[in-house]
């Protein structure tokens, strides 16, 4: 190496660490934050106020929403320059409001009923929705602790390389992954079969297909890779056919609507941290194709609930406005009397037991068939579907009541406060190779898709164990061996 990409080098470093890695935020952007919280806090507190059903129980929802968002705003009244748009404690306030802005109807009028307690009246059911407000605030608080509080662990040893070839091998791995979902769909007896098969319910469908689902994300992840190592990727028309087809790929592979957003959103992220800068018109973009995604594969994928293929759901679609009302209806609904925490607060621990951490143990024990372990724990969300709803179906669940069905409320606490420290190991550990734009795709991975549950778990790791793999074939990555 020499001395001027020395000098480079270090020029880069002493601007890095004077900056915020993880984008710094403008004092303006920090009280438009802050208002647009309390603007929403209000609005809902004024509507419950005027709410000729209001009751006691919907108050004491209202008061735990007040207290929830005033502890997710800490980080942004008491902002340090080493925080930014992207750093755990400040991201999680957008992942939490986009969470709760999708339950407001909720939160005004209290939940009337509920799919799987249909002998509770509202009352008892809005009891039950302040008691999961009140445990996320226990998971926050204990987040804190363990963000805050913990001990500063050791951090990886990496050694990151200038790629050759970069363009040539990201269309290589592409192309992979397009032959791996083909020979999948062969195996499952053609594209129409396997997209039939969605209909029976994708879970028992695509039971023990954790393998092709691992193989064919390779290409997405290659063309975030991409992405973080050239700031004018975007331009470049193989790299949006590349893009497309990865895409393509993970959604027919497995029906997933989420695994095409979550790459859409990856992606804008990895553009952002590496351009160091916020681009509002690319996010409102970002948000509205997701939406309209959601309700178009949402509406195709119902399709096959007939028996049949409606191909003019993609030919054809919906109007726009149907479509939207579809994704958002959808959203609210899981939320609603179609949510999986409200039974497990008020079945568990009297009527239905604890799982004594046998979700966990499925996230971590994925990769023994089950035709080796029969009796093999499955994810919490088969579990919450097929105990409470009847159904061969997932129904997600939020990371805090899961840890509550688990170990009840000490699981909660101990959850969280792991989580809170990982974090702060994941925060040192990115500052220091922050001048390596390989090391966004992980980071931005992590930060998206982990949570301490165990289906975002398994996402979280098929897809950064991906990007290792991948990391390391481009010739980008490298682990050193100890020295003597």
């Amino acid at each position: 190496m020499n001395n001027s990409t020395l000098t480079n080098l270090k020029i880069d470093s002493h601007r890095y660490n004077n900056e915020s890695p993880f984008v710094a935020m403008h004092w303006l952007h920090r009280i438009l934050l802050i208002a647009t919280v309390v603007i929403y806090l209000l609005f809902v507190v004024v509507q419950v106020y005027f709410n000729p059903k209001s009751t006691l129980a919907l108050q004491w929802v209202n008061l735990g929403l007040v207290v929830n968002f005033l502890l997710l705003l800490i980080p942004v009244i008491f902002y340090q320059p080493s925080y930014g748009w992207f750093h755990p404690l400040i991201f999680n306030i957008f992942l939490t409001l986009i969470n709760e802005i999708r339950k407001t109807p909720i939160y005004i009028n209290g939940l009337e009923s509920h799919i799987a307690l249909p002998g509770w009246n509202s009352e008892s059911l809005t009891f039950l929705l302040a008691d999961n407000v009140a445990l996320s605030i226990v998971g926050l608080v204990s987040y804190y602790f363990g963000f805050f509080f913990s001990p500063r662990f050791g951090n990886l040893q990496l050694t990151f390389l200038q790629p050759r070839h970069l363009k040539l091998k990201v269309l290589c791995v592409v192309i992979f992954s397009v032959i791996a979902c083909a020979v999948y769909m062969q195996i499952q007896g053609g594209i129409a079969a396997h997209i039939l098969s969605w209909g029976e319910g994708r879970r028992v469908t695509l039971a023990g297909q954790f393998y092709w689902q691992f193989l064919i994300q390779f290409g997405a992840i290659a063309c975030l890779i991409w992405l973080a190592k050239d700031p004018q990727a975007h331009r470049q028309g193989p790299f949006w056919m590349c893009s497309v087809s990865s895409l393509i790929i993970n959604f027919l592979s497995g029906g997933s609507r989420s695994s095409v957003i979550y790459f859409i959103i990856c992606g804008l992220l990895v553009s952002m941290m590496r351009d160091r800068k916020i681009a509002f018109t690319q996010i409102i973009t970002v948000v509205l194709i997701g939406l309209f995604l959601l309700g178009i594969l949402g509406d195709f994928r119902n399709s096959t609930w007939s028996g049949e293929i409606n191909w003019n759901t993609l030919n054809q679609p919906s109007p726009t406005e149907s479509i939207f009302g579809l994704a958002t209806d959808e959203l609210g609904s899981r939320s609603g009397e179609g949510s999986g925490a409200i039974p497990i607060l008020a079945l568990v621990p009297n009527q239905v037991d604890f799982l004594y951490g046998s979700s966990y143990l499925a996230a971590l024990t994925i990769l023994i068939p089950r035709g080796l372990w029969p009796g093999k724990p499955g994810l919490v969300d088969g579990v919450v579907g097929k105990t409470f709803f009847d159904l061969d179906a997932g129904i997600p669940l939020e990371p805090s009541l899961e840890a509550y069905w688990n170990f009840g409320l000490p699981g909660v606490v101990i959850v969280f406060l792991i989580f809170g420290l990982f974090h702060k190991w994941l925060v040192w550990t990115f500052r220091n190779y922050v001048t390596e734009p390989s090391t966004l795709v992980p980071y931005v991975l992590i930060l998206y898709l982990l949570e301490p549950s165990g289906p975002a778990i398994i996402n979280s790791m098929i897809s950064i164990t991906s990007s290792v793999i991948l990391l390391r074939a481009f010739g980008v990555l490298s682990f050193p061996s100890k020295s003597r």
